[in-house]
């Protein structure tokens, strides 16, 4: 299933979104953004952007952890800490853009971040629908 009929489904048609499909789905998203970010790594950027990316790519892989576990509550609190990770890189790079401008990498983590994000939530309104039955 991809991301986007995914997040189509859970918005749509919650009722006949299948559970079981929450959490694998989650996972491929954030096997996604590991691969997005191996390839903003591995081009030309600067040292500090590399760094960053590492710690983000270190994050995200717990999350698929997290996520194999059943810890949906901590993988929820480790994406807050990603999201503050993207407002301190955001904030870096404004800072850089007026000494030398370069392209935004930024963007498209952030709407991974998000899709999986409401991944996550699903999965987790989902699971706690199944345990109360």
């Amino acid at each position: 299933m991809t991301q986007l009929t995914a997040v189509y489904m859970e918005q749509n048609y919650p009722e006949k979104f299948p559970p079981d499909l929450a959490i694998p789905s989650a996972i491929s998203t954030v096997q996604g953004i590991v691969v997005n970010l191996k390839s903003k790594r591995d081009t030309y950027q600067p040292e500090w952007f590399k760094r960053c990316l590492t710690n983000i790519t270190i994050d995200v892989r717990e999350v698929v952890h997290l996520l194999r576990d059943g810890w949906i509550n901590h993988a929820f609190r480790l994406i807050d800490d990603l999201y503050k990770l993207g407002d301190a890189i955001d904030a870096e790079q404004k800072k850089r853009r007026s000494e030398a401008p370069w392209p935004n990498p930024v963007d498209r983590i952030e709407n991974d971040l998000e899709i999986l994000y409401r991944k996550i939530a699903f999965a987790k309104r989902t699971n706690g629908a199944r345990h109360s039955l």
